[in-house]
Protein backbone atom coordinates (compact mmCIF):
# COMPACT_ATOMS: atom_id res chain seq x y z
CA UNK A 1 0.00 0.00 0.00
CA UNK A 2 1.23 3.49 -0.69
CA UNK A 3 0.48 6.21 2.06
CA UNK A 4 0.93 9.26 4.00
CA UNK A 5 3.41 11.39 3.17
CA UNK A 6 6.52 11.55 5.86
CA UNK A 7 9.00 13.59 7.87
CA UNK A 8 12.15 14.42 7.73
CA UNK A 9 14.96 13.31 10.05
CA UNK A 10 17.40 15.56 11.41
CA UNK A 11 19.98 14.17 13.25
CA UNK A 12 21.92 15.82 15.89
CA UNK A 13 25.51 15.11 16.52
CA UNK A 14 26.02 16.33 19.97
CA UNK A 15 22.79 13.75 21.11
CA UNK A 16 23.59 11.21 22.81
CA UNK A 17 23.17 7.70 21.11
CA UNK A 18 19.91 6.15 22.40
CA UNK A 19 20.07 3.45 25.11
CA UNK A 20 21.41 0.17 23.71
CA UNK A 21 18.10 -1.68 24.72
CA UNK A 22 16.02 0.51 22.70
CA UNK A 23 18.07 1.93 20.65
CA UNK A 24 19.86 -0.63 18.52
CA UNK A 25 18.64 -1.58 15.21
CA UNK A 26 16.64 -5.47 15.00
CA UNK A 27 17.37 -8.33 12.39
CA UNK A 28 13.16 -8.53 11.99
CA UNK A 29 12.68 -12.03 10.88
CA UNK A 30 9.02 -13.19 10.42
CA UNK A 31 9.21 -16.99 11.34
CA UNK A 32 6.21 -18.22 9.34
CA UNK A 33 7.87 -21.91 8.80
CA UNK A 34 6.60 -24.61 10.51
CA UNK A 35 9.98 -26.44 12.44
CA UNK A 36 8.65 -30.19 11.68
CA UNK A 37 12.19 -30.34 13.08
CA UNK A 38 14.38 -27.95 15.19
CA UNK A 39 16.70 -28.00 11.86
CA UNK A 40 13.76 -26.18 10.01
CA UNK A 41 15.02 -22.80 11.68
CA UNK A 42 19.15 -23.42 11.32
CA UNK A 43 19.48 -20.36 9.26
CA UNK A 44 18.73 -18.09 11.85
CA UNK A 45 19.73 -20.27 15.10
CA UNK A 46 23.41 -20.08 13.47
CA UNK A 47 23.02 -16.62 12.31
CA UNK A 48 22.20 -15.25 16.42
CA UNK A 49 24.90 -17.69 17.70
CA UNK A 50 27.86 -16.77 14.92
CA UNK A 51 26.52 -12.84 15.02
CA UNK A 52 26.55 -11.82 18.81
CA UNK A 53 26.88 -8.48 17.14
CA UNK A 54 23.52 -8.25 16.12
CA UNK A 55 19.84 -8.44 18.20
CA UNK A 56 16.80 -9.66 16.72
CA UNK A 57 13.37 -9.24 16.47
CA UNK A 58 11.62 -12.50 15.57
CA UNK A 59 7.77 -13.12 14.90
CA UNK A 60 6.22 -16.38 15.64
CA UNK A 61 3.52 -17.48 13.58
CA UNK A 62 2.25 -21.11 14.13
CA UNK A 63 -0.63 -20.70 12.26
CA UNK A 64 -1.91 -17.51 10.96
CA UNK A 65 -1.49 -16.45 14.61
CA UNK A 66 -1.40 -19.29 18.09
CA UNK A 67 -3.20 -21.63 16.43
CA UNK A 68 -5.74 -23.60 18.46
CA UNK A 69 -3.30 -26.05 20.42
CA UNK A 70 -3.18 -25.70 24.41
CA UNK A 71 -0.14 -26.27 25.14
CA UNK A 72 1.68 -25.15 22.08
CA UNK A 73 2.23 -28.14 19.47
CA UNK A 74 4.63 -30.26 20.09
CA UNK A 75 7.25 -28.86 16.84
CA UNK A 76 7.00 -25.28 18.37
CA UNK A 77 7.68 -26.81 22.05
CA UNK A 78 10.58 -28.05 20.97
CA UNK A 79 11.93 -25.29 18.33
CA UNK A 80 11.21 -21.95 20.04
CA UNK A 81 13.47 -22.03 23.03
CA UNK A 82 16.14 -22.51 20.94
CA UNK A 83 15.74 -19.16 19.58
CA UNK A 84 16.89 -17.12 22.75
CA UNK A 85 18.79 -20.08 24.23
CA UNK A 86 21.38 -19.30 20.60
CA UNK A 87 21.97 -16.16 21.97
CA UNK A 88 25.12 -14.89 23.76
CA UNK A 89 25.78 -13.06 27.16
CA UNK A 90 24.36 -9.45 26.24
CA UNK A 91 22.56 -10.45 23.15
CA UNK A 92 18.57 -9.75 22.79
CA UNK A 93 16.77 -12.25 21.07
CA UNK A 94 12.64 -10.74 21.03
CA UNK A 95 10.30 -12.85 20.49
CA UNK A 96 6.40 -11.70 19.30
CA UNK A 97 3.53 -13.60 18.49
CA UNK A 98 1.64 -13.25 15.41
CA UNK A 99 -1.82 -12.11 15.38
CA UNK A 100 -4.27 -10.97 12.43
CA UNK A 101 -7.06 -7.81 12.75
CA UNK A 102 -7.92 -7.75 9.40
CA UNK A 103 -7.68 -3.78 9.15
CA UNK A 104 -9.21 -3.59 12.88
CA UNK A 105 -12.32 -5.28 11.15
CA UNK A 106 -11.42 -8.73 13.50
CA UNK A 107 -13.91 -8.90 16.49
CA UNK A 108 -11.62 -7.88 19.51
CA UNK A 109 -12.67 -10.86 21.25
CA UNK A 110 -11.08 -12.86 18.69
CA UNK A 111 -7.83 -10.78 19.02
CA UNK A 112 -8.21 -10.96 22.66
CA UNK A 113 -8.08 -14.66 22.22
CA UNK A 114 -4.90 -15.25 20.03
CA UNK A 115 -3.10 -12.73 23.11
CA UNK A 116 -4.56 -14.75 25.69
CA UNK A 117 -3.12 -18.07 23.60
CA UNK A 118 0.31 -16.69 23.37
CA UNK A 119 0.73 -15.48 26.85
CA UNK A 120 -0.16 -18.47 27.63
CA UNK A 121 2.25 -20.55 26.18
CA UNK A 122 4.65 -20.94 29.35
CA UNK A 123 1.60 -22.01 32.11
CA UNK A 124 -0.02 -24.32 29.47
CA UNK A 125 3.73 -25.84 28.46
CA UNK A 126 5.21 -25.66 32.29
CA UNK A 127 7.63 -24.39 30.51
CA UNK A 128 9.59 -20.91 31.12
CA UNK A 129 11.50 -20.59 28.17
CA UNK A 130 8.01 -20.45 26.11
CA UNK A 131 7.64 -17.24 27.42
CA UNK A 132 7.04 -14.68 24.57
CA UNK A 133 7.59 -10.80 24.19
CA UNK A 134 4.83 -9.26 23.08
CA UNK A 135 2.45 -8.99 20.39
CA UNK A 136 2.98 -8.23 16.51
CA UNK A 137 -0.49 -7.07 15.11
CA UNK A 138 -0.46 -7.42 11.68
CA UNK A 139 -2.95 -5.98 9.00
CA UNK A 140 -3.37 -2.77 10.72
CA UNK A 141 -4.98 0.30 9.80
CA UNK A 142 -3.14 3.77 9.29
CA UNK A 143 -5.64 6.26 9.21
CA UNK A 144 -6.87 8.19 12.84
CA UNK A 145 -10.05 6.31 12.97
CA UNK A 146 -8.59 3.11 13.68
CA UNK A 147 -6.31 4.42 16.62
CA UNK A 148 -8.42 3.61 19.20
CA UNK A 149 -9.31 0.23 18.38
CA UNK A 150 -5.39 -0.70 18.15
CA UNK A 151 -4.94 0.90 21.22
CA UNK A 152 -7.31 -1.15 23.00
CA UNK A 153 -5.75 -4.14 21.33
CA UNK A 154 -1.62 -2.36 22.78
CA UNK A 155 -3.62 -1.97 26.04
CA UNK A 156 -4.60 -5.80 26.36
CA UNK A 157 -1.56 -7.41 24.91
CA UNK A 158 0.41 -5.48 27.48
CA UNK A 159 -1.90 -6.16 30.57
CA UNK A 160 -0.32 -9.71 30.27
CA UNK A 161 3.01 -8.87 31.47
CA UNK A 162 5.26 -10.88 29.60
CA UNK A 163 8.02 -9.99 31.42
CA UNK A 164 7.64 -12.43 33.97
CA UNK A 165 9.81 -15.39 32.46
CA UNK A 166 12.73 -13.22 33.66
CA UNK A 167 12.53 -14.46 37.24
CA UNK A 168 12.23 -17.85 36.28
CA UNK A 169 15.79 -19.49 37.22
CA UNK A 170 15.86 -21.79 33.85
CA UNK A 171 15.77 -18.77 31.08
CA UNK A 172 18.75 -16.87 30.39
CA UNK A 173 18.57 -13.47 32.58
CA UNK A 174 22.03 -11.77 30.50
CA UNK A 175 19.43 -11.84 26.94
CA UNK A 176 17.55 -8.39 27.73
CA UNK A 177 14.45 -8.57 25.62
CA UNK A 178 12.14 -5.71 26.26
CA UNK A 179 8.88 -6.98 27.63
CA UNK A 180 4.99 -5.87 26.72
CA UNK A 181 6.29 -5.31 23.64
CA UNK A 182 3.83 -4.23 20.77
CA UNK A 183 4.07 -4.38 16.94
CA UNK A 184 1.66 -3.03 14.73
CA UNK A 185 2.05 -3.91 10.86
CA UNK A 186 0.10 -1.05 8.12
CA UNK A 187 2.94 -1.59 5.95
CA UNK A 188 2.77 2.07 5.50
CA UNK A 189 2.62 5.35 7.07
CA UNK A 190 0.20 5.72 10.25
CA UNK A 191 -1.46 8.15 11.99
CA UNK A 192 0.81 10.03 14.67
CA UNK A 193 -1.37 8.46 17.32
CA UNK A 194 -0.67 5.67 16.70
CA UNK A 195 3.30 5.82 18.09
CA UNK A 196 1.77 6.64 21.27
CA UNK A 197 0.93 3.33 21.92
CA UNK A 198 3.33 1.49 19.99
CA UNK A 199 6.70 0.07 20.33
CA UNK A 200 7.46 -0.19 16.86
CA UNK A 201 5.45 0.19 13.44
CA UNK A 202 6.22 -1.11 9.73
CA UNK A 203 5.86 1.77 7.78
CA UNK A 204 7.08 0.22 4.64
CA UNK A 205 5.92 -3.86 3.43
CA UNK A 206 7.19 -4.06 -0.07
CA UNK A 207 9.12 -4.74 -3.23
CA UNK A 208 12.62 -3.48 -2.76
CA UNK A 209 11.48 -1.76 -6.25
CA UNK A 210 8.70 0.27 -4.35
CA UNK A 211 10.76 1.15 -1.67
CA UNK A 212 10.11 5.06 -1.29
CA UNK A 213 13.06 6.58 0.69
CA UNK A 214 11.77 9.87 0.52
CA UNK A 215 9.78 9.56 3.48
CA UNK A 216 12.38 8.20 6.44
CA UNK A 217 15.09 10.59 4.59
CA UNK A 218 13.02 13.66 5.03
CA UNK A 219 10.58 12.92 7.87
CA UNK A 220 7.14 14.54 7.41
CA UNK A 221 6.92 17.02 10.54
CA UNK A 222 4.24 15.62 12.47
CA UNK A 223 6.49 12.64 13.03
CA UNK A 224 9.37 13.88 13.88
CA UNK A 225 9.20 13.60 17.71
CA UNK A 226 8.82 9.81 16.66
CA UNK A 227 11.97 7.68 17.87
CA UNK A 228 13.95 6.37 14.80
CA UNK A 229 14.01 3.18 16.62
CA UNK A 230 10.05 2.64 16.03
CA UNK A 231 9.86 2.80 12.48
CA UNK A 232 10.22 -0.87 10.42
CA UNK A 233 11.04 -1.90 6.95
CA UNK A 234 10.22 -5.41 5.80
CA UNK A 235 11.74 -5.45 2.03
CA UNK A 236 11.12 -8.54 -0.40
CA UNK A 237 11.75 -9.14 -4.27
CA UNK A 238 15.19 -7.98 -3.30
CA UNK A 239 18.55 -8.39 -5.42
CA UNK A 240 19.51 -11.74 -5.59
CA UNK A 241 23.49 -12.68 -3.49
CA UNK A 242 26.48 -11.07 -4.70
CA UNK A 243 27.91 -14.41 -5.86
CA UNK A 244 24.78 -14.95 -7.91
CA UNK A 245 25.50 -11.35 -9.41
CA UNK A 246 26.06 -12.35 -13.22
CA UNK A 247 24.96 -10.89 -16.35
CA UNK A 248 21.67 -12.16 -17.38
CA UNK A 249 20.41 -13.72 -13.50
CA UNK A 250 18.39 -12.22 -11.33
CA UNK A 251 16.41 -13.37 -8.23
CA UNK A 252 13.13 -13.96 -9.57
CA UNK A 253 10.62 -11.22 -9.14
CA UNK A 254 13.64 -8.79 -9.43
CA UNK A 255 13.87 -6.27 -12.36
CA UNK A 256 14.52 -2.40 -12.46
CA UNK A 257 12.24 0.16 -14.28
CA UNK A 258 15.42 1.23 -15.90
CA UNK A 259 18.17 -1.51 -16.48
CA UNK A 260 20.80 1.65 -16.65
CA UNK A 261 20.07 2.41 -13.09
CA UNK A 262 21.63 0.02 -10.19
CA UNK A 263 21.13 2.68 -7.27
CA UNK A 264 18.59 4.34 -5.09
CA UNK A 265 20.66 7.00 -5.48
CA UNK A 266 24.46 7.46 -6.91
CA UNK A 267 25.79 6.70 -3.70
CA UNK A 268 23.77 3.45 -3.38
CA UNK A 269 23.65 0.23 -5.12
CA UNK A 270 20.56 -1.50 -5.48
CA UNK A 271 22.33 -4.60 -3.64
CA UNK A 272 21.96 -6.54 -0.37
CA UNK A 273 24.94 -4.56 1.16
CA UNK A 274 23.77 -1.44 -0.54
CA UNK A 275 20.37 -1.88 1.00
CA UNK A 276 21.12 -2.60 4.38
CA UNK A 277 23.59 -0.02 4.67
CA UNK A 278 20.83 2.72 3.73
CA UNK A 279 18.42 1.33 5.89
CA UNK A 280 20.48 0.70 8.94
CA UNK A 281 23.19 3.20 9.07
CA UNK A 282 21.42 6.18 6.52
CA UNK A 283 17.92 5.95 7.71
CA UNK A 284 18.56 4.80 10.89
CA UNK A 285 15.21 2.28 10.73
CA UNK A 286 15.24 0.56 14.44
CA UNK A 287 14.12 -3.31 12.81
CA UNK A 288 14.70 -4.71 9.16
CA UNK A 289 14.12 -7.44 6.96
CA UNK A 290 15.12 -8.30 3.55
CA UNK A 291 14.87 -11.27 1.28
CA UNK A 292 15.15 -12.10 -2.25
CA UNK A 293 12.54 -14.59 -2.60
CA UNK A 294 9.35 -13.45 -4.59
CA UNK A 295 5.50 -12.23 -3.34
CA UNK A 296 4.43 -13.47 -6.50
CA UNK A 297 5.97 -16.84 -6.56
CA UNK A 298 6.23 -17.93 -3.05
CA UNK A 299 5.09 -17.28 0.41
CA UNK A 300 8.19 -15.03 1.22
CA UNK A 301 7.71 -15.34 5.23
CA UNK A 302 7.96 -19.25 4.99
CA UNK A 303 10.83 -20.05 3.70
CA UNK A 304 14.81 -18.80 4.08
CA UNK A 305 15.97 -16.62 0.73
CA UNK A 306 19.01 -17.68 -0.87
CA UNK A 307 20.47 -14.44 0.29
CA UNK A 308 19.79 -14.78 4.21
CA UNK A 309 23.36 -15.40 4.99
CA UNK A 310 24.88 -12.11 2.87
CA UNK A 311 21.87 -10.67 4.17
CA UNK A 312 22.63 -11.33 8.03
CA UNK A 313 26.58 -10.16 7.27
CA UNK A 314 25.61 -7.14 5.73
CA UNK A 315 23.62 -6.78 8.61
CA UNK A 316 26.79 -7.27 11.01
CA UNK A 317 28.83 -4.56 9.28
CA UNK A 318 26.36 -2.03 9.82
CA UNK A 319 25.99 -2.35 13.30
CA UNK A 320 29.65 -2.42 13.93
CA UNK A 321 29.42 0.61 12.11
CA UNK A 322 26.89 2.69 13.49
CA UNK A 323 28.94 1.43 16.88
CA UNK A 324 32.09 2.74 15.68
CA UNK A 325 30.63 6.01 15.11
CA UNK A 326 28.71 6.46 18.20
CA UNK A 327 32.33 5.46 20.16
Amino acid sequence: MAWPAMRRVVRRKSSPPLPALVGRPRVLFCLFIWPVEPSYWQPLLNAIRTRSDLDFLIIINPNSGPGEWEPPHEHHLAAVPLLRGAASAGQIVELVGYVTTRWGERAPHLVHRDVDRYAAWPSSSGRADMALDGIYFDESTWHEFGARYYREMAEYARSKQWGQWRSDASVPSSHQARSDLVVLNPGCWVHQDYYAFSDLIIVHEQTVQKFDIGPLRHVPMPFRRVPRHKFGVLLHDGPPPADEERPGHRSPGFTLSNPACHAFSPDTPLTTRGITELCLQRLGVGAFFLTNLSLAQTDIYASFGSNFDEWIACCSDAVRSLQHAAD
